[in-house]
């Protein structure tokens, strides 16, 4: 037997020469666990560096926990029980993982004490390989170009908040001509990328690869992949011209507004007030038999004088009438769509196939599709606000 080194108890002879008591009071086995870490974070994927190279995404809090303690190497041999974390308000970029833990007395394994540690993981921004590939422009594995042949790109303003609603990752975007570009890192994100647009609007894909490198021993190559993606050339309220053959098909004039543009075209012949739909498949089949006449930029304004209901059921919150509407110089006669919506006095928006030069037919001149909003009605643009 031996006296204790710290309170003098005889005991039984060990390494320490301490007794059970001492022994789990005066050993400290956070001593030897690293408190303070820091961790890589890339700001653009929200992704964490597990070393040495590989970059992590975390879907729950549970997963994050254990990445935490995977790399704290200092506790791979500890007993964890429960782990939970701690946002610092006072720093942001620190993260607190509390870890409860036992502790096993070096010479009465019966002998069991819980403990509780705290361990800071200090955030170091930075960027991953894939992020700071996208940074440079001339970068890019896979490229979408979408692009859409008319001067007022009303719908491609429309797919513009569809995207920015979607959380889709869309790499860099670059402004062109007549659309954007939009530059990936991989072939999948793009991928996914062009059939969420097949799953919004009217538009045809083209795609194409260029052999960029070849690694002959590993057999493997390495393309640079390109989608063109064709918008549907149509915007809402546009005024397009159909074949004889399309007309026929569909038992409708040759003249048709546009009501919608989405993964499916909606026109409307405001003579016959019959609405029909055309699918994305069809009407790249027969493109060429669809003719833009008038967009919104040659919109004209009329005086409604006078309104007469037509006989002929609504169509959803449409409803067919007769208007007598004036543009200041001459009085026109024709068909319209919104009986539910205008009344006579109001200012209604159309076209004047008289001014443009266009080719009159079923005696009709001027093609109504929209009614002037009124000041009153005009909603306040905080965005334009100047304070």
């Amino acid at each position: 037997m031996i006296q204790c080194c710290k309170c003098g108890t005889l005991t039984q002879p060990s390494i320490l020469n301490m007794c059970s008591f001492c022994s789990t009071v005066h050993t400290d086995i956070s001593l030897t666990i690293k408190k303070h870490i820091i961790i890589k974070h890339c700001r653009k994927c929200t992704r964490y560096l597990f070393p040495p190279k590989a970059w992590l995404f975390f879907h729950n809090q549970n997963d994050f926990i254990n990445y935490l303690i995977k790399i704290n190497t200092t506790l791979k041999h500890l007993n964890i029980i429960s782990a939970d974390l701690v946002y610092d308000k006072e720093n942001t970029k620190n993260i607190i993982l509390v870890i409860n833990f036992v502790k096993v007395n070096y010479l009465n394994e019966q002998i069991v004490n819980e403990n509780k540690l705290e361990i800071v993981y200090k955030l170091a921004f930075s960027q991953c390989k894939e992020c700071a590939k996208m940074e440079d422009s001339q970068f890019w594995q896979s490229l979408v170009q979408v692009r859409q042949k008319n001067s007022d790109k009303k719908t491609f303003k429309q797919l513009e908040e569809i995207i920015s609603k979607s959380n889709l990752n869309l790499g860099t975007i670059n402004k062109c001509k007549n659309g954007l570009d939009f530059q990936f890192s991989d072939l999948i994100t793009a991928t996914k990328f062009v059939n969420f647009l097949k799953n919004n609007i009217v538009c045809k894909v083209d795609s194409s690869n260029k052999l960029i490198s070849q690694d002959r021993k590993s057999n493997l190559n390495y393309f640079k992949n390109t989608f063109s993606v064709q918008i549907c050339p149509f915007n809402k309220n546009d005024l397009i011209s159909v074949t004889k053959e399309i007309s026929h098909s569909f038992n409708v004039n040759d003249r048709l507004l546009v009501l919608k543009v989405s993964t499916e075209l909606k026109l409307l012949d405001p003579i016959s007030f019959k609405i029909i739909r055309i699918n994305n498949s069809f009407f790249w089949k027969n493109a060429d038999k669809f003719t833009i006449l008038c967009t919104k930029i040659s919109a004209k304004e009329f005086d409604i004088h006078e309104k007469i209901l037509s006989d002929l059921p609504g169509i959803g919150k449409y409803k067919s009438c007769d208007l007598f509407v004036n543009d200041g110089n001459d009085t026109f006669h024709t068909k319209c769509h919104l009986a539910n919506f205008v009344k006579e006095g109001d200012i209604v928006l159309g076209y004047n196939l008289k001014i443009l030069n266009l080719e009159i037919k079923e005696g009709f001149t001027v093609y109504i599709f929209k009614k002037k909003p009124s000041k009153s009605e005009k909603k306040l643009n905080l965005e334009n606000l100047e304070i």
